[in-house]
């Protein structure tokens, strides 16, 4: 193990493109001391890396992103080192960027990697790149190591995704993250362990209301998390954060809902390379259903910012189907003591894996005290459809609460919200 201060020394030759300057070895120079892990193999990766470094930083400086240009070092460029990550004796490895003891911003980027072909490591290498880079810029406005940062951590990381899924299209090594994003929808959006997989988010919401991340990031005022400046910026004629049934929302009538059809290509938030290299987002419990027989789901919980799925196909000559989820819920002087933030919504999914009618919103039924739940219920008639053209029914179940639990177990919180599905036809 090393210390940064150790490995710099042994950089000593440099790449510099108009706004970056790469420090590193070669691994077998022609003459001197071979660098060995921590040395590039040839130069192809660091022109790769400057091409990308460059690229993301002209994106971000120009509209409609606007950032301002970030702080250089002491050559007058962001310097930028590149060694074996794995030797430094306080990193796990990973590429990662850090601060000086001025504040000014540097990256440092793997010497190679154990990618199994040439043109898959150089992949990763502009991904990594780029990735890094947005978190130069993004630390202008939120410091890296900030106490008042952490909580924006997650969205720092969704966006150094989002850029290496735009700006290099044809190049999927953020796939690397989503295998959990398609596997556990139930995870919570801002979850640490999740933050790489947000970068769906917000390439979601890129795609729905171009900007709108961007201008959270920069203009949130300090008081603000990142969910409250979510919720306040939120442009004219969109709500991003809703459990009420009647109001569509960006979280769970947008983002939860849409995340299921991945094969919809008449929609923007379309991904069928994720679809086929993971398949469909998991499904919590599946039932097949006929007249007169009445299915109840196990108990299941549910994060706050997360989401379950249910399919529901019928068998034989359905006409109504009544659903209910029903939350559990704590009565206290006669009302809901700390009321779940859940909505449910239930979609037909033809057979090319499409929405097919409206989506259906489930409503709040009259609160019965003694079983102490909350029961969302439809009702809906289904003696038209065209089961030639219809697959299944999805019930979209999202919490929209956005209190994470703490280990103080007086604070209300959002997490751990349990619920099961009835499902009723005749």
């Amino acid at each position: 193990m090393k210390w940064f201060s150790e490995i710099k020394d042994l950089l000593r030759l440099e790449a510099k493109s108009k706004n970056f300057i790469v420090h590193f070895g070669l691994r077998n120079p022609p003459t001197g001391v071979g660098l060995g892990a921590h040395g590039v193999r040839d130069r192809t990766i660091i022109q790769t890396y400057l091409y990308a470094l460059e690229r993301l930083y002209q994106n971000l400086t120009a509209a409609p992103w606007s950032r301002p240009r970030p702080a250089v070092g002491d050559a007058g460029l962001i310097e930028v080192y590149v060694f074996d990550i794995s030797e430094l004796a306080v990193a796990d490895g990973s590429p990662f960027t850090s601060i000086t003891e001025q504040g000014k911003a540097y990256i440092c980027l793997p010497a190679g990697s154990f990618e199994p072909s040439p043109q898959a490591e150089l992949h990763r290498a502009a991904a990594e790149a780029i990735h890094e880079a947005t978190h130069v810029f993004n630390h202008q406005k939120r410091p890296l190591g900030d106490l008042q940062s952490r909580p924006w951590e997650w969205v720092d990381e969704a966006l150094a995704v989002l850029m290496e899924i735009t700006l290099i299209p044809g190049n999927q090594d953020h796939f690397r993250f989503l295998k959990n994003w398609v596997e556990m929808p139930e995870v919570s959006l801002d979850n640490w362990g999740a933050r790489y997989q947000a970068g769906l988010f917000a390439y979601y919401l890129e795609k729905k209301v171009p900007g709108f991340l961007n201008r959270v990031w920069q203009q949130a005022i300090p008081e603000d998390s990142p969910l409250e400046a979510m919720k306040r910026l939120a442009p004219a004629g969109e709500i991003f954060l809703s459990h009420l049934p009647d109001e569509t929302d960006l979280f769970a009538s947008g983002y939860c809902l849409d995340s299921y059809f991945l094969w919809d290509h008449s929609n923007d938030w379309c991904a069928p390379e994720l679809r086929a290299r993971f398949g469909e987002r998991a499904v919590s419990e599946s039932f097949i259903i006929r007249p007169g027989q009445v299915e109840r789901s196990i108990d299941w919980e549910l994060d706050h910012l997360a989401c379950r799925y249910f399919r529901i196909a019928l068998k034989g000559e359905v006409k109504r189907l009544q659903i209910e989820v029903q939350v559990e819920a704590r009565y206290e002087a006669g009302k809901i003591s700390n009321p779940p933030r859940i909505k449910a919504e239930l979609a037909v999914v033809t057979d090319e894996m499409r929405p097919g009618d409206p989506i259906r919103p489930l409503r709040p039924s009259p609160i019965t005290k003694e079983k102490e739940l909350m029961r969302l219920v439809l009702e809906v008639d289904v003696a038209g459809l065209d089961y030639d053209k219809a697959d299944h029914l999805v019930l979209v179940v999202s919490n929209c609460g956005t209190r994470t639990a703490t280990v103080k177990r007086d604070v209300p919180h959002d997490d751990n919200r349990k619920f099961c599905v009835r499902v009723t036809a005749t």
